[in-house]
This record gives structure tokens, C-alpha cells and sequence, in this order.
């Protein structure tokens, strides 16, 4: 989740049943944030242990179910479906007239969160399923966040509940998310470490060195995000995966009032100058259907700044692509996100502008943070695979100046002891450094759930799992 946030402090296996704000005390965003996730976790989880991995309501709100329409289109109903414990829910929204009133009025073709949808397959079986994910909303995609009487600001943000109904070929079963959601999201989606440069080692508490320390003015949230992931997810290779980082979380962002040829006119540059855009910076060009498409914006470079006009001139990244168009009426809700990263060496980049990734390397970001994307054969000898990056995966990094580190959970043996290293990163029994532990990505997280099964543009079986309410009305004689 992109967000100006201190971090994100939920570990669901410390079971901590709720947050109790004391009196005097300074109020953290994380805190409270922590709190809504508590209960969110808890009534996910309920939800999932009563109704299993994937469920919906008989009857009324029967929602979910794939039929068929003509025009190789096919019909979602109305109403409710869980997923791993999530509430998915379908207004069948219409374009133009508001909620509709008519239960066959929303097709596969005209889904509210899916734009412009693959056309379905003409003929071989093919499993329609349910993409569910958690995107993160700001004021300048939905302006009715914002409190006008402030006379501006933003204050939160929100996360939203996106459904897809999407389908995959050549599968003639009900597949079931324990087998289904391997095919999208593997396991292994790669493993990242962080810590801060220690090259001189001592055993002494009261004397740190200065190349041990993090050396930034301000407490940041570095965001390590995977720009371009692998072209296949079941043969996975590092070429052409490329990654991008952020040090406030990937939350530094400009609405886009218009965009023509290499002119993109913003509604702010920002509300001071660490959050502004500045000549050399990178910014992505982002909007809804890239964002709901999962795909990664164009990068291009700040090369003119026009404070007057609130305009900026960019230069794509990748020469063989052009900027995209808005104008003053789109409702695509276009914006620039900032990234802070800025290789001068050509080695270093991928065609499309971001840092080529590489594993087993330490990568310097700044003031003294590293980060490296840890072999899996090297961890796991038996796996069978390699590290399946997926475009918009990301991780967290804290840096805290109070402590000059990075909050980042250190490696422990077997027996639950805290792994050592030396300056050449070798395993020493003391004196060492914490060997920082390697880290799954802190999102997305996607979680999918089977519809029906579709031969010959029919639907031939459906996979929806309905139940009856817990409470049953007595009818009236």
C-alpha cells in the first residue's frame, strides 16, 4: 500500500487482540493503523474459517454467478462472494445510470473494476475465476476524501476491496486456490535483505563507527517495488526484471490536469520542498487502467520545472516510447508518482528506465541503506524454480535516526539464536553483525477463487460455492 505512513506494524503471529492508546502520550499513524488491521485480520479470518476459502450466499444475494449472454459476453450476477475471507461485493454498476436495476446488466466485458478485459476464448475450456486485491486510494483518484474545509490538505487515505473476474485456458476443472493460486502468484516471489553498511566491526556499546550508521536526516519508509517482472511465471529468469525505490513509501505523487507531447501540466507540486518534483527526478506515469491492469507506468525524467504554470517537462526513459495523452475531461484519473532512485550508469538500468535487478549483490540506495535480493538456490537447495518476481511486489525498509539502522528482523539457526556475520559477511560464533533475514514481499496480495467452467463460449459447469443463511424466516400460512 503506497501511503505517507511510518510503517506497517501488523505481525499477525504476535496475536495481539487490540491497541490501547495511553494518556500523555505521542499519537503514531501506525498505531492506529495497527488497530483497524487487527480487526480487519480477525474478521477475515472468521469469515474464511466458517465459509472456507471461497463462498457466497444462496438466494437473494446470489452474487457471482457466470451465465451466459450473447455476443461472446458472459453475465455476473448480483450480490455477495467471499474470498479468503474478503467481501466482494457487486452492485452491477452501470455506466451513466448509477447502481443498476436489473441483475443482468453487468458483463464480463463491462466489469466496474476491469477495464477494457481480454476478449473471452471462441472455443477450448477455459476456467473463469475471481482476482481479488486490496489498491490503495488517494484524494486525487477520488476527491470526495478530501475535507474542502481544510482548504486542501489530504489527511488519509483508503484501500479498496478490486474484484476481477478473469479466465484462464486450457483448464477443464474446478480448480480449487490451493492449486489455482499458484498459477498467478508462486511462492517464491522473491527474497530481499536490508541493513545498513558496516564495514568496521567492534564489540564495544560505546563506540559505534560512522560508516555503521544510517546516515539520513529524517526518518523515512523506503519502498523497494518490482518495476518490470519476469515474462513468465512458470519459467521464471532474471532477464529483463527490473526494480525502482521510493524512500516515503511510494506516496510522493501529482495529480495530471493534462498531458500533451512532453508537457504535463499538475494540480500541486507538492506542499513542500522534500515532497516537490525536482530537474533529474524519476517519475512514473500512472493511471486507472494501469493501476486495475497490474501493469507498470512509463518512466520518464524531470527536465524542466515551471513553477508558474505548475508544469513539468519529461523525457521518457525508454526512447522507443512516447507519453501517453490526457486532457482536462479525463476521468482516468492520471498522476505521476515520484521515485528517488537516480543511476547515472547505463549499466545499471533496464531498458525501461529502472535499476536492473540482480541477486546475491548488495545494492547501495543512500545514506548507508543496502539491499540485496537473495538466491533461492542458495537458501533453498531443493527448490525447483527460481525467484518468480511479479511487477508491483514490494517491501518495506524503516530507517529510523534514533537508532541509525533499518528496523529489519535479523536471521536466526535452529535453535532460535540470532545469526553473526563479519565484515565479509561470513558466519562468525560473536563478535559479528546480525545477518539481516530474507524477506517475501510485503504485498500484493492477490487471492483468487473458481466461477464456472466455460467450453465453446458456454458455460458448461459452476464452480461457485453457495450456502444457505444461518437464519431461516418461518414463512406466514
Amino acid at each position: 500500500m503506497n501511503g505517507d505512513i511510518t510503517r506497517d506494524t501488523l505481525d499477525a503471529r504476535k496475536h495481539f487482540a487490540r491497541v490501547l492508546w495511553q494518556q500523555g502520550r505521542v499519537a503514531l499513524d501506525a498505531d492506529s493503523n495497527e488497530q483497524t488491521a487487527i480487526l480487519l485480520h480477525y474478521i477475515r479470518t472468521m469469515a474464511m474459517d466458517l465459509m472456507g476459502r471461497h463462498g457466497g450466499p444462496r438466494g437473494e444475494n446470489e452474487g457471482f454467478l457466470i451465465s451466459d449472454a450473447p455476443h461472446g459476453d458472459f453475465l455476473i450476477s448480483a450480490g455477495h462472494y467471499y474470498v479468503d475471507g474478503i467481501l466482494c461485493e457487486n452492485e452491477m454498476l452501470v455506466e451513466g445510470t448509477g447502481l443498476a436495476t436489473e441483475p443482468e446488466t453487468a458483463t464480463y466485458l463491462k466489469q466496474p473494476n476491469y477495464p477494457q478485459p481480454p476478449p473471452t476464448p471462441p472455443s477450448g475450456t477455459s476456467l473463469f475465476y475471481l482476482d481479488v486485491w486490496e489498491r490503495p486510494i488517494s484524494y486525487f483518484c477520488d476527491a470526495s476524501i478530501r475535507e474542502v474545509a481544510l482548504g486542501g490538505p489530504d489527511t488519509a487515505t483508503r484501500t479498496k476491496v478490486v474484484w476481477q473476474v478473469k479466465f484462464v485456458e486450457g483448464v477443464s476443472t474446478c480448480e480449487q486456490p490451493p492449486f489455482l493460486e499458484p498459477r498467478f502468484q508462486p511462492p517464491w516471489r522473491g527474497l530481499l535483505r536490508a541493513r545498513v553498511t558496516d564495514r568496521v566491526l567492534t564489540t564495544d556499546p560505546c563506540v559505534t563507527s560512522p560508516e555503521s550508521r544510517y546516515r539520513g536526516a529524517e526518518n523515512q519508509l523506503y519502498r523497494v517495488e518490482i518495476h518490470q517482472g519476469v515474462r513468465d511465471l512458470a519459467k521464471p529468469t532474471l532477464d529483463g526484471v527490473t526494480f525502482k525505490w521510493s524512500r516515503d513509501n511510494g506516496s510522493v505523487c501529482f495529480a495530471i490536469r493534462s498531458l500533451d507531447g512532453s508537457l504535463a501540466e499538475l494540480q500541486s507540486l507538492g506542499r513542500d520542498d522534500p515532497h516537490t518534483l525536482n530537474v533529474g527526478d524519476v517519475v512514473e506515469v500512472l493511471d486507472d487502467d494501469s493501476v486495475l491492469h497490474g501493469e507498470p507506468g512509463l518512466l520518464a525524467q524531470v527536465d524542466q520545472v515551471m513553477t508558474e504554470t505548475m508544469t513539468v517537462k519529461l523525457t521518457p526513459k525508454d526512447a522507443s516510447k512516447t507519453l501517453p495523452s490526457y486532457g482536462p475531461s479525463s476521468t482516468n484519473h492520471p498522476f505521476l508518482r515520484r521515485w528517488d532512485y537516480r543511476a547515472t550508469d547505463p549499466k545499471l538500468l533496464g531498458k525501461d528506465g529502472a535499476l536492473q535487478l540482480t541477486e546475491g549483490q548488495w545494492l547501495s540506495i543512500e545514506d548507508g541503506i543496502e539491499i540485496q535480493f537473495a538466491q533461492l538456490k542458495v537458501l533453498q537447495p531443493e527448490a525447483h524454480t527460481e525467484n518468480a518476481y511479479r511487477g508491483g511486489d514490494f517491501w518495506l525498509i524503516p530507517a529510523r535516526v534514533a537508532i541509525g539502522d533499518v528496523e529489519w528482523p535479523p536471521e536466526t539457526d535452529g535453535t532460535g539464536k540470532v545469526v553473526l556475520v563479519d565484515s565479509s559477511d561470513k558466519v562468525v560464533p560473536s563478535g559479528g553483525r546480525p545477518w539481516p533475514q530474507a524477506r517475501p514481499p510485503h504485498g500484493v496480495e492477490h487471492h483468487y477463487a473458481p466461477l464456472a467452467l466455460v467450453s465453446g463460449g458456454k458455460v458448461t459447469k459452476v464452480c461457485r460455492y453457495g450456502f444457505d443463511s444461518l437464519s431461516v424466516e418461518e414463512k406466514t400460512p
